[in-house]
């Protein structure tokens, strides 16, 4: 994969008139905050185009291609009311292997970095802070400038199979606690079995890395 540099925001209007380079251009840059950078390519702006009125502030930024609702001035005074055409590109900073990361791996900042690169694919969902791998695995191999993505993402068990935690029961207005061993993996709020040391076997829910709820 080729990582993309930071681009200075781009809209493609030469041959248009300073006063349409600048609505678009102030259009786009509110619509637009919290990216790095961006570009804009408009598809069916008249050539006779003098103004342009934006309807709506809203459109699909997962699109390669978007139509937005606008009134348009040409030059000989007439105004038109159509739907504008632009090819975008957006950048933003995302989360990036900066080693192999192997499949059921731990995620670790040091084997992550940040990097700049087209987000609207429309094929995967980006990370975007380091906070979004807190206590995650990878769910597949990433190989080094691959862009860490939702979709292969999951957060790592609390518990693990083996593990002593202490479990609860209420009855009543009484908690009953005890220990157990743990016979399989669990995250937080997840269902998990548990095996106490008379060999009794109990559903409880994990709580934290520690202690669980019975469930049933």
């Amino acid at each position: 994969m080729i990582l993309i540099k930071l681009l200075a925001v781009i809209t493609l209007l030469t041959g248009f008139p300073d006063t349409v380079s600048n609505q678009i251009n102030t259009y786009f840059a509110e619509a637009l905050k919290g990216y790095d950078s961006y570009t804009v390519d408009p598809v069916n702006l008249p050539e006779s185009t003098v103004s342009v009125k934006f309807l709506s502030s809203e459109f699909d930024k997962e699109k390669k291609i978007i139509s937005i609702p606008a009134e348009v001035k040409l030059e000989s005074g007439k105004e038109v009311k159509t739907f504008l055409s632009f090819r975008l590109k957006l950048f933003r900073k995302v989360l990036i292997a900066g080693a192999t990361i192997e499949k059921n791996s731990e995620l670790k900042p040091a084997n992550v970095i940040m990097g700049v690169t087209e987000v609207n694919t429309g094929n995967r969902k980006a990370l975007y802070s380091y906070s979004d791998i807190e206590n995650s695995i990878a769910t597949k191999k990433f190989v080094p400038g691959e862009v860490l993505c939702q979709d292969y993402i999951e957060k790592a068990p609390v518990i693990k199979a083996g593990d002593r935690v202490r479990a609860s029961l209420v009855s009543g207005n009484t908690v009953i606690s005890f220990d157990a061993i743990s016979r399989q993996d669990g995250r937080e709020n997840e269902i998990i079995r548990v095996i106490t040391s008379d060999k009794k076997l109990f559903k409880v829910k994990v709580i934290n890395a520690t202690n669980v709820s019975v469930a049933e």
